[in-house]
């Protein structure tokens, strides 16, 4: 064997790739040398990897077999440990080398080929022992000290008899705990991860609901381990997920993040609750199944068999009045910016973004279309009622009132001094005379539901329906408690007692049951149902068994939705009368009354008239003209209203809404409600389009919140099909009644194409765009991203993109930003007109006719077009036809 110094470069070393390099770092205390002991052995065996440019190390030394050994001092320039300690290992190296060398040379001699010791322990070992080492019945123990601390070990660390099961005197180390501020890092960060990750093989990248459900766990954790970090928290879920543009404003410390929290705390995150927190807040998780009903032992009796009969009408007739949402607002300013960017408008500070410094359209003294109840109009409108309703001398029987009396002011403008004071508000009806002792003290006490029996047999249960708010953040922990607050209890033992009493009943409440349309209250009573909140002039039916078979002999009961005394938003101020007969209750007829807000200005400067309140319809003379066997006072139930959507022949509802409640939004006569305006697109689709359409498209697991085509005379079958390139497609299949065409539950082509008018990029932006005022509720939606779903779409469809250039809904810019995306998401070239910068987006000027005819996709925008009248324009119809025939031949059968 070889012994030696040599001082070679790293690169020489390299290519002697018979050798192993052991890496010792620093030599003599230079930080730029390095120190390699060099030995002969098999280059596979040690699994040699490189470090850097200049160094290489060893992950694996075999001193089994020495060859060559060299101490080589490179001249490299990494960074090094210069140490004494590295020197003496190489220098060890060396000596054991020497030696082996040395003994190789020598000749050896041995002793005996074998040997047996004494059988008796050699005590001299140890100067003292714990037991008396008697050789054959057990092992010595001897006492052991520790020759630099002097310790005596004690005889329980070796003592067989007692071998300790768990090391509970000195465990593993736990790590020291952190505070709150770094809980609520670490957190983020791992909600960042899940959101964003970093990984292809992520199950976050194809699950969006497992995502959703990982980060309200970190959430959950948040809310339990450092709850003041729990906003922070909410802000963070919110811009992972990308749910809302000012994440601190909507859901901040001063906004909802504390109630998040709050929720968190409590929710089952991993579970029900999760899935529901993040189907409806975060738009991450399908909509999960209906917990099951059983209501087994619910009744104290069962439904009377045969039924009571029928309470005989009296023919005299009360006089109700229905008010909803007064949105009182004290803090309206006149002059004011009625046409703000943020919060409520008509509010001293808030302005026009765009003119920030001057005041575009001054708020009017009676009120304005984006503004709350001001005292003028509210004065003006309780003037007005005794007078309209002729009860300024005969008074009204008795009035309901469905709810909503402030204003709308964002979160963190409102003061917790006022509000949630249940127990005042409460001395507040006693004091008025308006509720017993009895329905105060539930009220008061439970969850804020109550009933008040008229002496004249008539029974006004009203609840507290936050329960079923989708809105409201409380309402998402213990979700599989099918009536945790036993407000249900509560309502279906005063039906019973009223049932048995021979009561009728009314029941009140806000927010209306089944807000979407597709949920409604189970099992409702067959009476009167009043709501408010949609500020619009609106009415549900009740079907039995879930709306399955809708017929007159299935409708149970129907709602009556209250128009609102507020003008917010693009809304006239109204109020309703009913005529109910004094002994059935039943409701026999209703009137309607309006003020135009267009005309508010012009009542400025003066002090001679206030608002004018109008009569605009009476609901038996509009709707009941086509029904028979109907007599004059036979009421205006369920079964009535289910005849009124059977005999209006299709679409005659677009021709009743036009001059009606609609015609008087925002001084624009023509414009129609949704419902026509959807039922209008289908009869021109079903006129002009294909024999077989799909409505709507809503790619699963999308959730379906839209009105069934029987609204509007359409036979249809509910569907979900598949196409042949496995796309999923929820829909309602429509034919036109002529034609015979078999209805199936798949198809067999595949989706080639698809056309888009007036759409939005987002729920969310659009409510930020269009109603700032209200960006602060703009997390209780469901996103409804488009942008998102694009891009899901397969890679080859073709898309038509219609864009009305007056929408006074969506703003075109969603279009031409849908249209943007489309051009990113889809590798298919598309032909791009003449294109010019517009702010940070391309601008797509177009002829009438949009642009060049292309094959793979078009954005056509309509000069004349708004939101509800694009079709209209002759450049709709030429646009869709030159679309479908630029299709492949395949894809479309006319």
């Amino acid at each position: 064997m070889r012994v030696g110094v040599v001082e070679q470069n790293i690169t020489d070393v390299r290519a002697q790739q018979d050798l192993i390099l052991i890496l010792i770092v620093g030599l003599h205390g230079r930080g730029d040398d390095e120190v390699l002991a060099v030995t002969r052995d098999a280059w596979r065996e040690i699994g040699v990897k490189k470090f850097d440019v200049r160094l290489w190390y060893v992950t694996r030394k075999r001193w089994e077999t020495l060859g060559d050994i060299f101490c080589v001092c490179l001249d490299g320039r990494a960074p090094s440990l210069a140490s004494s300690t590295m020197v003496f290992f190489c220098l060890l190296a060396l000596v054991a080398a020497a030696t082996a060398t040395a003994a190789s040379a020598q000749s050896l001699s041995f002793g005996p080929s074998s040997f047996a010791a004494s059988g008796a322990f050699p005590t001299s070992i140890y100067s003292k022992y714990y037991n008396d080492p008697t050789q054959t019945s057990a092992q010595v123990q001897p006492v052991i000290s520790d020759p630099v601390t002097h310790q005596i070990y004690p005889f329980k660390l070796t003592n067989p008899a007692t071998i300790p099961k768990n090391d509970t005197a000195d465990p593993h180390p736990l790590p020291s705990p952190v505070s709150s501020s770094t809980l609520l890092k670490q957190a983020l960060r791992q909600i960042q991860l899940i959101a964003s990750p970093e990984t292809e093989n992520s199950p976050f990248l194809t699950d969006s609901c497992a995502a959703c459900q990982a980060g309200l766990g970190f959430g959950k954790m948040i809310a339990l381990a450092a709850p003041e970090q729990g906003p922070a928290l909410a802000v963070g879920l919110c811009e992972a997920f990308d749910e809302s543009s000012d994440c601190s404003t909507t859901v901040g410390p001063l906004a909802l993040g504390n109630v998040i929290t709050q929720v968190l705390a409590n929710a089952d995150v991993a579970g029900y609750d999760g899935q529901l927190i993040c189907n409806n807040f975060y738009n991450m998780c399908p909509l999960p199944p209906t917990s099951a009903l059983n209501l087994t032992g619910w009744f104290a009796k069962p439904k009377p068999n045969p039924l009571p009969p029928p309470k005989t009408p009296s023919g005299k007739r009360l006089k109700v009045l229905h008010l909803s949402d007064f949105h009182l607002d004290p803090r309206y300013t006149t002059g004011a910016e009625a046409n703000c960017t943020s919060n409520l408008c008509c509010r001293e500070g808030n302005v026009a973004s765009s003119s920030p410094n001057e005041t575009i359209f001054p708020a009017p003294r009676f009120g304005s279309y984006r503004c709350d109840t001001p005292f003028a109009l509210a004065g003006a409108a309780l003037e007005s009622i005794p007078v309209l309703a002729g009860t300024h001398d005969d008074p009204f029987d008795f009035m309901v009132y469905t709810g909503d009396l402030v204003s709308h002011d964002p979160d963190n403008e409102l003061s917790r001094e006022y509000i949630l004071n249940y127990d005042h508000v409460a001395g507040l009806w006693e004091h008025e005379g308006w509720l017993p002792e009895s329905a105060i003290s539930l009220s008061r006490a439970h969850y804020g539901a109550y009933m008040v029996r008229r002496t004249d047999g008539l029974r006004i249960i009203t609840l507290n329906t936050d329960f079923w708010y989708t809105a409201n953040w409380f309402n998402y922990f213990n979700m599989t408690q099918i009536d945790t607050s036993g407000m249900f209890r509560f309502l279906t033992d005063e039906l019973q007692d009223a049932e048995d009493a021979g009561d009728r009943v009314w029941i009140l409440g806000h927010v209306l049951s089944g807000w979407d349309g597709t949920n409604p209250l189970q099992n409702p009573t067959n009476l009167y149902i009043f709501w408010g909140h949609t500020h619009e002039d609106q009415l549900s039916i009740y079907y039995a068994n879930n709306g399955t078979n809708m017929t007159a002999e299935t409708a149970q009961a129907v709602s009556w939705i209250a128009p609102s005394l507020t003008p917010l938003t693009n809304l006239n101020s109204g109020f309703r009368v009913y005529e109910v007969d004094s002994n059935t209750f039943d409701i026999v007829d209703a009137h309607t009354w309006r003020a135009d807000v267009n005309a508010f200005p012009e009542l400025d400067d003066q002090i001679t008239f206030a608002p004018t309140f109008a009569f605009e319809y009476d609901t038996r003379a509009t709707y009941g003209q086509n029904i028979s066997g109907w007599g004059p006072n036979d009421p205006l139930n369920a079964t009535w209203w289910h005849l009124v959507t059977e005999g209006l022949p299709p679409f005659t509802c677009f021709i009743l809404w036009k001059p009606i409640r609609l015609s008087s939004r925002v001084g624009v006569p023509d414009i129609m409600s949704i419902k026509s305006f959807r039922a209008f697109v289908l009869f021109n689709f079903l006129r002009h389009g294909p024999n077989i359409m799909l409505y709507p498209g809503a790619f699963e697991p999308s959730p379906r919140q839209v009105h069934l085509p029987s609204a509007w005379g359409l036979p249809y079958e509910d569907l979900t099909l598949t196409t042949a390139d496995r796309v999923k497609i929820r829909a309602y299949l429509l034919l036109q009644p002529e034609r015979e065409q078999p209805r199936k539950s798949s198809i067999d082509y595949s989706i080639s194409a698809i056309i888009a008018e007036n759409t939005f990029t987002s729920l969310r932006r659009l409510i930020q765009d269009v109603l700032p005022v209200f960006s602060f509720v703009a997390p209780f939606f469901r996103q409804w991203n488009s942008v998102r779903r694009l891009a899901e779409l397969p890679r080859t469809v073709s898309l038509l993109l219609l864009s009305g250039q007056r929408d006074e809904v969506i703003p075109p810019a969603h279009m031409r930003q849908l249209w943007e995306a489309a051009t990113r998401a889809s590798p298919v070239p598309f032909s791009r007109s003449k294109k010019r910068k517009a702010g940070s987006r391309l601008k797509f000027e177009q002829d009438r006719l949009g642009a060049e005819l292309m094959r793979d996709g078009r954005l056509v925008e309509i000069p004349g077009g708004s939101h509800n009248d694009t079709w209209d324009d002759p450049t709709y119809w030429d646009a869709v036809e030159a679309f479908i025939e630029g299709l492949p031949v395949d894809s479309f059968t006319k």
